[in-house]
């Protein structure tokens, strides 16, 4: 119970002190003993486990701490298959297995006021989650919403989920030709026949 009760009041001067996602995530990421991060609803990272085993482990978590955002082809993936739907119908954390990712994770839609702020995320790279781990995340909903309102880097306003592409490849930083014609790819197709040619690999 003092283990419970310490962890508690940690989350809440990381929220109510410091107003620090990247802290509420760093703790979360260790009470849970996998990886966390929190995405606004554009898919932006908002705060993430930056440990360096963790690139290692994932192509997708080192692209997420490269870029900062979910990849557009990703996203596009998720939207057509209709997984995306399904993630944010759930109003309570739920273990989600997706055929787009290698590793089960909780699901968990920020929401306030009926609209969702964005999602946090627990991947289980390091042991299986539990019901037990579910049940904490429903228990800490009210200090998520909190956390993501009053971080500095969160923007209330909801912009289209290829922005986050758009503005890394105009800013000269993204350099790598393969990521910018696949995220390219999958951005041209939506717009002109809502068509892809879309194949399974291995994403993560």
């Amino acid at each position: 119970m003092e283990t419970f009760i310490n962890q508690e009041q940690q989350l809440y001067d990381a929220i109510y002190k410091r107003h620090s996602l990247q802290d509420l995530v760093e703790l979360c990421s260790k009470y849970f003993g996998n990886a966390a991060y929190i995405v606004d609803s554009t898919f932006k990272v908002l705060a993430i486990d930056r440990r360096p085993m963790l690139a290692d482990i994932s192509a997708i978590w080192k692209n997420l701490l490269k870029n900062g955002y979910l990849s557009y082809d990703i996203i596009h993936a998720l939207r057509k298959s209709r997984e995306l739907k399904q993630m944010e119908s759930s109003q309570q954390a739920v273990l989600f297995k997706s055929k787009y990712f290698n590793n089960a994770f909780i699901n968990y839609n920020i929401i306030k006021q009926g609209k969702i702020l964005g999602h946090f995320f627990v991947v289980s790279y390091f042991r299986n989650i539990t019901a037990g781990d579910l049940a904490y995340v429903n228990h800490l909903a009210p200090l998520l919403a909190d956390a993501m309102e009053t971080d500095p880097s969160y923007l209330a306003s909801r912009g289209r989920d290829y922005e986050n592409f758009l503005s890394h490849m105009l800013s000269g930083t993204m350099r790598d030709p393969d990521q910018i014609r696949r995220q390219s790819h999958y951005r041209y197709f939506r717009k002109t026949t809502g068509r892809n040619s879309e194949r399974k690999t291995n994403l993560v």
